[in-house]
């Protein structure tokens, strides 16, 4: 399998955003985060389209995320992390402590029929 996935995820470039402002030389990795919530509306309509197209609402909130990258980037390869628990499994279900994988989702953002 090692081979297979190294082959799915070759040749994808790293996301090159834009920026406010210039970078330190020095980098440390500390970081913030934001926090919004939808209102029901919006929230309902999401979980139309989920519904409507027999998928998860994560999958529809990683697909407007890696759109919105895309637009921001100008690239059309988007790679995104996502951790994932693995608690579905019963020979899992009942360990301690805290086991966390990382899911690669990667969405080719190409009009190509």
């Amino acid at each position: 399998q090692l081979g297979y996935w190294k082959e799915r995820l070759s040749g994808f470039q790293m996301l090159s955003l834009p920026t406010d402002k210039l970078r330190p030389k020095m980098v440390d990795y500390s970081g913030g985060y934001c926090t919004f919530d939808l209102d029901s509306e919006t929230s309902d309509r999401l979980r139309a389209i989920a519904r409507n197209n027999g998928t998860t609402m994560h999958s529809v909130m990683l697909a407007a995320t890696s759109i919105l990258l895309g637009k921001y980037s100008g690239q059309d390869d988007i790679v995104i992390g996502s951790l994932t628990a693995n608690r579905q499994y019963a020979q899992t279900r009942d360990l301690l402590g805290f086991f966390v994988n990382t899911l690669v989702n990667r969405t080719l953002l190409r009009d190509e029929e």
